[in-house]
Protein backbone atom coordinates (compact mmCIF):
# COMPACT_ATOMS: atom_id res chain seq x y z
CA UNK A 1 0.00 0.00 0.00
CA UNK A 2 1.45 3.27 -1.22
CA UNK A 3 1.03 6.50 0.63
CA UNK A 4 1.71 10.42 0.32
CA UNK A 5 3.52 11.47 -2.85
CA UNK A 6 6.37 13.18 -1.67
CA UNK A 7 9.46 15.34 -3.56
CA UNK A 8 12.86 14.13 -2.85
CA UNK A 9 15.55 15.86 -5.02
CA UNK A 10 14.62 15.47 -7.90
CA UNK A 11 12.41 12.50 -8.32
CA UNK A 12 8.51 12.24 -6.78
CA UNK A 13 8.58 8.95 -4.64
CA UNK A 14 5.87 6.86 -3.05
CA UNK A 15 6.55 6.79 0.69
CA UNK A 16 5.04 3.40 2.48
CA UNK A 17 2.53 4.82 5.34
CA UNK A 18 4.90 2.77 8.06
CA UNK A 19 7.68 5.05 7.24
CA UNK A 20 7.74 8.39 9.51
CA UNK A 21 7.48 11.59 7.59
CA UNK A 22 10.98 13.35 7.23
CA UNK A 23 11.68 16.79 6.41
CA UNK A 24 11.14 18.14 3.02
CA UNK A 25 14.85 16.89 1.01
CA UNK A 26 15.25 20.20 -0.27
CA UNK A 27 17.04 22.49 1.92
CA UNK A 28 18.63 25.00 -0.85
CA UNK A 29 17.42 26.14 -4.29
CA UNK A 30 18.39 29.08 -6.38
CA UNK A 31 17.27 29.91 -10.16
CA UNK A 32 20.21 32.04 -11.91
CA UNK A 33 19.63 32.86 -15.83
CA UNK A 34 17.58 30.12 -16.93
CA UNK A 35 19.45 27.27 -14.52
CA UNK A 36 17.71 25.66 -11.08
CA UNK A 37 20.47 24.87 -8.71
CA UNK A 38 19.06 22.60 -5.52
CA UNK A 39 21.15 21.13 -3.04
CA UNK A 40 19.01 18.05 -1.02
CA UNK A 41 19.85 15.98 1.72
CA UNK A 42 18.59 12.66 1.95
CA UNK A 43 17.73 9.99 4.93
CA UNK A 44 20.15 6.89 5.27
CA UNK A 45 18.62 4.28 3.68
CA UNK A 46 16.00 6.28 1.45
CA UNK A 47 14.53 4.08 -1.57
CA UNK A 48 12.82 5.74 -4.46
CA UNK A 49 10.68 3.74 -6.79
CA UNK A 50 11.53 3.56 -10.78
CA UNK A 51 10.92 7.13 -11.96
CA UNK A 52 11.27 9.64 -14.91
CA UNK A 53 12.07 13.46 -15.24
CA UNK A 54 10.88 15.56 -17.47
CA UNK A 55 14.24 17.62 -17.62
CA UNK A 56 18.09 16.83 -18.43
CA UNK A 57 20.12 17.06 -15.25
CA UNK A 58 23.62 16.69 -13.30
CA UNK A 59 23.34 15.08 -10.16
CA UNK A 60 26.88 15.58 -8.03
CA UNK A 61 26.80 14.21 -4.75
CA UNK A 62 28.48 15.98 -1.62
CA UNK A 63 28.72 13.81 1.02
CA UNK A 64 27.61 9.41 1.10
CA UNK A 65 27.02 7.57 -1.59
CA UNK A 66 23.49 6.03 -3.46
CA UNK A 67 23.13 3.26 -5.47
CA UNK A 68 21.33 3.76 -8.33
CA UNK A 69 19.60 0.96 -11.11
CA UNK A 70 18.65 2.12 -14.55
CA UNK A 71 17.51 -0.60 -17.61
CA UNK A 72 21.52 -0.48 -18.43
CA UNK A 73 22.70 -1.91 -15.19
CA UNK A 74 23.63 -0.74 -11.17
CA UNK A 75 26.07 1.55 -10.08
CA UNK A 76 27.39 3.55 -7.59
CA UNK A 77 27.83 7.23 -6.79
CA UNK A 78 29.80 8.35 -3.66
CA UNK A 79 30.58 11.23 -2.40
CA UNK A 80 32.89 13.84 -5.49
CA UNK A 81 30.81 11.79 -8.05
CA UNK A 82 28.89 13.36 -10.72
CA UNK A 83 25.87 11.83 -13.06
CA UNK A 84 23.71 12.72 -15.60
CA UNK A 85 20.26 11.73 -16.58
CA UNK A 86 18.27 12.91 -19.95
CA UNK A 87 14.74 13.73 -19.72
CA UNK A 88 12.82 10.71 -19.68
CA UNK A 89 15.35 8.49 -18.59
CA UNK A 90 14.15 6.14 -15.85
CA UNK A 91 15.81 5.21 -12.50
CA UNK A 92 15.35 4.74 -9.70
CA UNK A 93 17.67 5.06 -6.57
CA UNK A 94 18.98 3.74 -2.23
CA UNK A 95 20.67 5.96 -0.58
CA UNK A 96 23.39 4.29 1.55
CA UNK A 97 23.61 4.03 5.59
CA UNK A 98 24.90 7.07 6.02
CA UNK A 99 22.75 9.51 3.82
CA UNK A 100 23.55 11.47 1.14
CA UNK A 101 23.66 15.30 0.15
CA UNK A 102 23.62 15.98 -3.26
CA UNK A 103 23.35 18.91 -5.71
CA UNK A 104 21.84 19.25 -8.52
CA UNK A 105 21.95 21.50 -11.98
CA UNK A 106 18.88 21.53 -14.22
CA UNK A 107 19.90 23.79 -17.46
CA UNK A 108 17.28 25.79 -18.38
CA UNK A 109 15.31 24.66 -21.64
CA UNK A 110 16.82 26.10 -24.67
CA UNK A 111 20.01 23.58 -23.71
CA UNK A 112 17.78 20.46 -22.87
CA UNK A 113 17.32 19.44 -25.79
CA UNK A 114 21.11 19.83 -26.58
CA UNK A 115 21.60 17.61 -23.15
CA UNK A 116 19.01 14.99 -24.38
CA UNK A 117 21.99 13.69 -26.70
CA UNK A 118 24.91 13.88 -24.38
CA UNK A 119 25.85 10.56 -22.65
CA UNK A 120 23.79 8.85 -19.83
CA UNK A 121 24.56 8.05 -16.51
CA UNK A 122 27.96 8.11 -15.30
CA UNK A 123 29.35 10.52 -18.19
CA UNK A 124 32.28 8.96 -19.60
CA UNK A 125 35.20 7.64 -16.88
CA UNK A 126 38.08 9.18 -18.08
CA UNK A 127 36.16 12.45 -17.85
CA UNK A 128 33.83 12.23 -15.08
CA UNK A 129 36.61 14.29 -12.84
CA UNK A 130 37.16 17.15 -14.34
CA UNK A 131 33.34 17.37 -14.77
CA UNK A 132 32.53 16.49 -11.32
CA UNK A 133 35.20 19.18 -10.60
CA UNK A 134 33.40 21.61 -12.31
CA UNK A 135 30.12 20.85 -10.47
CA UNK A 136 31.78 20.94 -7.05
CA UNK A 137 32.68 24.75 -8.69
CA UNK A 138 29.18 25.73 -8.80
CA UNK A 139 28.07 24.57 -5.58
CA UNK A 140 30.77 27.19 -4.01
CA UNK A 141 29.36 29.46 -6.30
CA UNK A 142 25.77 28.31 -5.02
CA UNK A 143 26.74 28.70 -1.43
CA UNK A 144 28.35 32.56 -1.51
CA UNK A 145 25.77 35.10 -1.27
CA UNK A 146 27.92 38.19 -2.65
CA UNK A 147 26.76 39.92 -5.34
CA UNK A 148 28.70 37.70 -8.06
CA UNK A 149 27.92 34.74 -6.79
CA UNK A 150 25.18 34.76 -9.21
CA UNK A 151 27.70 35.23 -12.17
CA UNK A 152 29.64 32.25 -11.17
CA UNK A 153 27.24 29.74 -10.80
CA UNK A 154 26.00 31.03 -14.57
CA UNK A 155 29.39 30.98 -15.73
CA UNK A 156 30.64 27.34 -14.18
CA UNK A 157 27.32 25.82 -15.04
CA UNK A 158 27.32 27.18 -18.80
CA UNK A 159 30.90 25.40 -18.60
CA UNK A 160 29.93 22.01 -17.47
CA UNK A 161 27.19 21.91 -20.11
CA UNK A 162 30.21 22.56 -22.73
CA UNK A 163 32.22 20.20 -21.07
CA UNK A 164 29.77 17.38 -21.16
CA UNK A 165 28.18 18.37 -25.12
CA UNK A 166 31.31 18.08 -25.72
CA UNK A 167 31.29 14.24 -24.72
CA UNK A 168 27.96 13.44 -27.32
CA UNK A 169 28.48 11.23 -29.90
CA UNK A 170 29.97 11.75 -33.21
CA UNK A 171 26.75 11.30 -35.08
CA UNK A 172 25.90 14.69 -32.71
CA UNK A 173 28.54 16.29 -33.58
CA UNK A 174 28.16 16.13 -37.01
CA UNK A 175 25.01 17.05 -36.81
CA UNK A 176 23.78 19.29 -39.79
CA UNK A 177 23.16 23.05 -39.47
CA UNK A 178 19.62 23.03 -40.19
CA UNK A 179 18.49 20.53 -37.68
CA UNK A 180 19.46 23.43 -35.04
CA UNK A 181 17.60 25.72 -37.08
CA UNK A 182 14.73 23.10 -36.88
CA UNK A 183 15.45 22.82 -33.28
CA UNK A 184 15.38 26.62 -32.88
CA UNK A 185 12.13 26.78 -34.20
CA UNK A 186 10.55 24.66 -31.71
CA UNK A 187 12.08 26.67 -28.68
CA UNK A 188 9.85 29.76 -30.32
CA UNK A 189 7.01 28.14 -31.17
CA UNK A 190 6.24 25.22 -29.02
CA UNK A 191 3.00 27.21 -27.59
CA UNK A 192 1.64 27.39 -30.97
CA UNK A 193 0.11 24.33 -33.20
CA UNK A 194 3.29 23.14 -35.08
CA UNK A 195 2.67 21.48 -38.60
CA UNK A 196 5.68 19.23 -40.17
CA UNK A 197 5.26 21.09 -42.99
CA UNK A 198 6.07 24.29 -41.05
CA UNK A 199 9.08 22.70 -39.68
CA UNK A 200 10.18 21.29 -42.53
CA UNK A 201 9.66 24.79 -44.50
CA UNK A 202 11.58 26.68 -41.48
CA UNK A 203 14.56 24.11 -41.99
CA UNK A 204 14.76 24.10 -45.97
CA UNK A 205 14.52 19.89 -45.95
CA UNK A 206 12.08 17.29 -46.94
CA UNK A 207 9.97 16.34 -44.07
CA UNK A 208 10.57 12.22 -43.87
CA UNK A 209 14.19 13.81 -43.75
CA UNK A 210 13.78 15.46 -40.95
CA UNK A 211 12.04 13.23 -39.11
CA UNK A 212 14.70 10.72 -39.03
CA UNK A 213 17.79 12.97 -38.56
CA UNK A 214 16.17 14.71 -35.76
CA UNK A 215 14.85 11.15 -33.94
CA UNK A 216 18.32 9.67 -34.79
CA UNK A 217 20.22 12.87 -33.30
CA UNK A 218 18.39 14.34 -31.00
CA UNK A 219 16.83 10.85 -29.80
CA UNK A 220 13.18 11.96 -29.76
CA UNK A 221 10.74 12.70 -32.86
CA UNK A 222 9.90 16.48 -33.08
CA UNK A 223 6.34 15.71 -32.10
CA UNK A 224 7.90 14.49 -28.90
CA UNK A 225 10.46 17.34 -28.79
CA UNK A 226 7.35 19.87 -28.32
CA UNK A 227 5.75 17.59 -25.97
CA UNK A 228 8.67 18.11 -23.39
CA UNK A 229 9.34 21.70 -24.07
CA UNK A 230 5.35 21.95 -22.84
CA UNK A 231 6.11 19.68 -19.75
CA UNK A 232 8.91 21.46 -18.90
CA UNK A 233 6.82 25.27 -18.78
CA UNK A 234 3.96 23.16 -17.40
CA UNK A 235 6.64 22.38 -14.37
CA UNK A 236 7.97 25.45 -14.06
CA UNK A 237 4.85 27.71 -14.10
CA UNK A 238 3.00 24.79 -11.58
CA UNK A 239 6.23 25.68 -9.22
CA UNK A 240 6.02 29.55 -8.86
CA UNK A 241 2.83 30.08 -9.59
CA UNK A 242 -0.71 30.23 -7.93
CA UNK A 243 -2.32 30.09 -10.92
CA UNK A 244 -5.59 26.96 -10.74
CA UNK A 245 -4.10 24.52 -13.13
CA UNK A 246 -6.54 24.35 -15.93
CA UNK A 247 -4.90 27.94 -16.80
CA UNK A 248 -1.09 26.47 -16.93
CA UNK A 249 -2.17 23.33 -19.01
CA UNK A 250 -4.04 25.89 -21.42
CA UNK A 251 -0.48 28.47 -20.74
CA UNK A 252 1.48 25.21 -21.71
CA UNK A 253 -0.09 24.21 -24.77
CA UNK A 254 -2.57 21.75 -23.46
CA UNK A 255 -5.87 21.35 -24.54
CA UNK A 256 -7.29 21.25 -21.14
CA UNK A 257 -6.40 20.24 -17.31
CA UNK A 258 -7.08 16.44 -17.91
CA UNK A 259 -4.57 16.31 -20.92
CA UNK A 260 -2.18 18.28 -18.72
CA UNK A 261 -2.69 15.62 -15.68
CA UNK A 262 -2.13 12.72 -18.61
CA UNK A 263 1.00 13.72 -19.61
CA UNK A 264 2.18 14.49 -15.75
CA UNK A 265 1.12 11.04 -15.14
CA UNK A 266 2.90 9.55 -18.12
CA UNK A 267 6.13 11.36 -17.42
CA UNK A 268 6.21 11.90 -13.35
CA UNK A 269 3.81 9.24 -12.24
CA UNK A 270 2.09 11.86 -10.19
CA UNK A 271 -0.57 14.81 -11.18
CA UNK A 272 0.36 18.21 -11.18
CA UNK A 273 -1.12 19.22 -8.11
CA UNK A 274 1.20 16.37 -6.54
CA UNK A 275 3.74 18.03 -8.40
CA UNK A 276 2.70 21.76 -6.85
CA UNK A 277 2.02 20.92 -3.35
CA UNK A 278 5.69 19.10 -3.60
CA UNK A 279 7.76 21.41 -4.88
CA UNK A 280 6.61 24.15 -2.10
CA UNK A 281 8.16 24.11 1.03
CA UNK A 282 5.99 22.99 4.32
CA UNK A 283 5.06 25.36 6.63
CA UNK A 284 6.76 25.87 9.98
Amino acid sequence: MKGRIRRAGLALYSTPMNQRPTSPPVVRTREIAGFELREARYDADFAGSPHRHPLPYFGYVLEGDFIERTPRGRARFAGGSLHFHPAGDLHAGIVGGNGARCFSILPGARLSGRLDAAPGPGLIDGESPRLAALAARCHEAFLARDSASDLACESVALELVAAALRLRSPCESAAPGWLFVARDYLHAHWAEPVTLAGLSAAAGVHPVHLVRVFRRTLGVTPAGFVRRLRLEQACRTLATTDLPIAQVALAAGYSSQSHLTRAFRAHTGATPAAYRRARRPRSA
